[in-house]
């Protein structure tokens, strides 16, 4: 199971949007998809407030550390909010709360998702295209198979602005340096 998340939470370098293809379906792989304003739907007004506020700490993802090296910015960055205008930033894995109350709160937004997220199940040629600023999103489980037929998705991301990342770009490059993830 790939657990909820923005794509890269971690990183103000962060996708805009992701967008799984579908190259070979299996119907028991769903991709799930919760966008801030289902979450919005779903909390009280002081559920909200908290989660407007920066309580929460985001860890560095592993395939992003050089050799097991520490980051450009460190390992551990925050605090955060989980809202911001209508941006959404959570990580299931790498996010934690700087106090109990923040914890339990995260707890009950990843239940939200797994009770009202919507599910998806990617065929050959679908395109999903996902606001990485706007939603969370997943996988169901999926068994591993090396008979060539399981599940096979490709992903690509977009930024909007590619001056974002122009200091840590090398001079005409695309690619960001994974430390400065």
């Amino acid at each position: 199971m790939l657990e909820a998340h923005t794509e890269q939470s971690f990183s103000p370098l962060r996708h805009d949007v992701v967008s799984p293809i579908g190259l070979r379906g299996d119907p028991d792989a769903a991709t799930y998809v919760f966008p801030a304003t289902d979450l919005l739907r779903h909390l009280t007004p002081v559920q909200e407030e908290m989660l407007r506020r920066p309580l929460w700490t985001l860890a560095v993802d592993g395939s992003f550390r050089l050799g097991g090296a520490e980051s450009a910015a460190g390992d551990v960055r925050g605090p955060f909010p989980v809202l911001s205008g209508p941006a959404l930033l959570l990580d299931q894995d790498l996010q934690r709360g700087t106090t109990p109350e923040a914890q339990a709160l995260l707890e009950e937004v990843i239940d939200r998702y797994c009770r009202h997220g919507r599910e998806h199940v990617l065929i050959p040629g679908d395109l999903l295209l996902l606001d990485n600023h706007r939603a969370i999103h997943g996988r169901s489980s999926v068994e591993p198979s090396n008979d060539g037929a399981q599940r096979s998705v490709l992903r690509s991301s977009v930024v909007r602005d590619l001056m974002r990342s122009h200091a840590v770009r090398p001079i005409g490059g695309r690619i960001i340096p994974a430390r400065f993830s």
